[in-house]
């Protein structure tokens, strides 16, 4: 019954130990994954409704409107149209048109003639790094000025500034700007695939099942 009993005992700490290793081993992958560096292509859409000059400042995960000249972008002749956002990263769909309507110091359908700022929509989604960077800018439909006004910089905290300028133009009309952003970072959302996730499982509970025997 003893040599039995050793042999059950011998096993089982043969098994903990494998399981242990396989813990290790999960939680290296999933360092590694997070701490490589890999291109990162990020896309973002702009559509809206231009009368005059309204500047885009993209910052981290935010968005907001520098009003310049004639009426704010959306708010031609007490209309209230929204700012459509859509946004890829490496190709995949992150935000699929979502409507942001800027507030300004005066609700619809009241026009906003005088310079100011709008509000700040906070859920950009990849957020813009706070890191180097290549910005390109495409003019999927503009009639007059569209074009990057600022780019990405340590000395400006890596933000972005996009011009449109309708000021060359009489009345208003919709304008639609791509920008491609691209840089050098850690491998985005590293969520562990099913397989790390397995490995996570039974390492850890190895590891529970040697803390039993010990106490016992």
């Amino acid at each position: 019954m003893r040599l039995y009993a050793r042999s059950v005992s011998g096993a089982t700490g043969r098994r903990v130990a494998l399981l242990a290793a396989a813990f290790t081993i999960a939680v290296l992958l999933v360092a590694g994954r997070e701490a490589s560096a890999v291109p990162i292509h990020v896309e973002i859409e702009i559509q809206c409704y231009v009368d005059g000059r309204d500047l885009l400042i993209i910052d981290d995960g935010t968005l907001q409107w520098d009003h310049r000249d004639w009426n704010a972008v959306g708010r031609p002749w007490g209309r209230n149209d929204p700012t459509t956002i859509t946004t890829r990263l490496n190709s995949v769909v992150v935000m699929d048109g979502v409507d942001w309507f800027p507030e300004w110091s005066e609700p619809p359908p009241a026009e906003i003639m005088s310079p100011e700022l709008s509000s700040i929509f906070t859920g950009l989604l990849p957020p813009v790094p706070d890191a180097p960077m290549v910005v390109t800018l495409t003019r999927i439909q503009a009639r007059a000025g569209l074009s990057i006004l600022q780019t990405p910089s340590e000395a400006n905290g890596y933000s972005i500034i996009v011009d449109f300028n309708d000021n060359s133009r009489s009345g208003a009309d919709w304008y639609h700007a791509k920008l491609d952003i691209e840089y050098d970072g850690p491998e985005p959302d590293p969520i562990p695939e099913p397989a790390t996730l397995s490995l996570l499982a039974l390492g850890g509970l190895g590891i529970l099942a040697r803390r039993r025997r010990n106490r016992v």
